[in-house]
């Protein structure tokens, strides 16, 4: 088996807060918490997930403060995870793994929780609220000090409830942007914008009879972007499937890809650009007149396929493909692709905020290991790359913080050491790429996704 199975293992204990053991030195200035989320759960009774995706969420808070560094963890109890515990099986569909075979229960399932509420991916705090998000249009509120689960947020019940989201929103200023799909014979994408305390309110639309698997966007002040590769599906067989979610998707590099530009005067375009598909975007911005949308971008779909978890964690398995960095520029009415750097990257992280310029990208990399092991800071003017790794260990997406001076930044991660058997939070200078200080807790960390840092709850 391979030396990262264990961040794949199911975890179902829930700890309460216990004091990590620190090496190193916390900087004074680092006080707050890391609130990560991902899949934590695989396994339910004789049943078995199949994906790296499918896990029930479970949200890893990471609390420093004068004295050290505190952890504690505990599931999200959305429907999907209650009815789990209800009835002792899975119950509802999720990313590649559906339970439902009858009809019946498959009208019921989307009736319930359309495509499944089990929000692994990412956390995202607007006013005073936090959320767990997925694809699926349900977010589930907790509080951010406890982790305890509030209930599904019901977005005041607004028009734009729809089949499908983003769990990357884009914060601006306060102001969440995100975007929904609305499936049918036409689907409908809508570009949104969700002021703390007020309503989601939509400020441009585009129609599509191929609709794409979408994972994230872009934002400028002038635009939302998305990126429509030829991952698409039939809508309708989305809706009335007969098999996993993502598995009604097909490869069609005959199709291009669009590059989907929502104005936020309410007008769409779209620019024809060559097959690529895309998890992650980075960033977007304007170099004068010219648009700059930055993304990490695979020449097929496989590795969709490459994270089930049968082939993780086959021994001897093939490497997981790693993506380009490139950026497409808009200029005149026309679009090009090129490539910024092959450095493997994934899970990226900037420091500026979405829509200005920047040169510095942080993200999670490929060495010596099928996955991914260590964390990378990429030079996008030079192309060069500053890594950090270490024997046996396995880090996820690295979230950077800046010194209340802005004199210094670092970086937070949580790791793997295989090795010992345990996961740490790791703390490094962000511009040397060195270790500063780690916090073992007494557990092992499923490998998760997305979150981010607060320095008050």
């Amino acid at each position: 088996m391979e030396d990262y199975a264990l961040g794949l293992t199911s975890l179902t204990h829930e700890q309460e807060p216990v004091r990590a053991e620190v090496t190193g030195r916390l900087p004074d200035w680092l006080r707050g918490t890391l609130i990560r989320n991902g899949p934590a759960q695989w396994n339910v009774g004789a049943d078995r997930m199949r994906h790296w995706f499918d896990g029930f969420a479970m949200l890893h808070a990471f609390t420093l403060d004068q004295s050290g560094v505190t952890y504690r963890n505990r599931f999200l109890r959305g429907p999907d995870w209650c009815a789990v515990k209800e009835r002792g099986k899975l119950f509802h569909p999720q990313f590649a793994t559906d339970p439902c075979r009858s009809f019946f229960k498959k009208v019921a399932s989307l009736f319930v929780s359309e495509l499944g509420c089990n929000p692994n991916v990412n956390v995202v705090k607007i006013g005073q609220r936090w959320l767990a998000l997925t694809e699926t249009p349900l977010a589930i509120e907790f509080d951010g000090q406890t982790l305890q689960t509030l209930g599904l947020y019901d977005y005041n019940q607004d028009a734009l409830h729809r089949h499908i989201t983003s769990a990357h929103p884009v914060l601006e200023k306060g102001v969440l942007h995100n975007f929904t799909v609305k499936l049918g014979k036409e689907t409908r994408y809508t570009g949104y914008r969700w002021p703390a305390g007020g309503e989601r309110q939509p400020f441009a639309h585009h129609m599509t009879k191929t609709p794409a698997y979408l994972h994230s966007c872009a934002l400028t002040e002038r635009e939302m972007l998305l990126w429509e590769g030829p991952f698409t599906v039939n809508p309708l067989q989305l809706l009335w499937r007969d098999r996993p979610y993502i598995e009604n998707f097909r490869w069609r590099p005959e199709l291009g890809s669009r590059l989907v530009r929502l104005g936020r005067d309410g007008v769409s375009q779209t620019y024809e650009l060559p097959p690529l598909f895309v998890f992650h975007h980075v960033n977007s911005f304007y170099q004068g007149s010219c648009l700059c949308v930055d993304m990490l971008a695979y020449q097929d779909a496989r590795s969709v396929q490459q994270l089930y978890l049968d082939d993780l964690l086959k021994k001897g398995g093939e490497r997981i493909d790693t993506p380009d960095l490139v950026r497409v520029r808009v200029e005149e009415g026309k679009a090009r692709v090129e490539t910024l750097s092959r450095t493997p990257v994934e899970l990226p992280r900037i420091l500026e905020a979405q829509g200005q310029p920047y040169r510095t990208v942080y993200g999670i990399t490929q060495r010596d290991s099928r996955f991914y092991e260590g964390l990378v800071r990429l030079d996008t003017h030079t192309d060069t790359a500053m890594v950090w790794s270490e024997s046996g260990c396995f880090a996820g997406e690295p979230v950077p913080q800046k010194a209340p001076d802005g004199n210094e930044t670092v970086l937070l991660s949580v790791v793997l050491d295989s090795a010992r058997g345990q996961s740490f939070l790791l703390v490094l200078d962000a511009h040397t790429m060195t270790e500063r200080a780690r916090a073992y807790v007494p557990a092992v960390v499923p490998f998760g996704f997305h979150g981010g840092f607060a320095e008050s709850l």
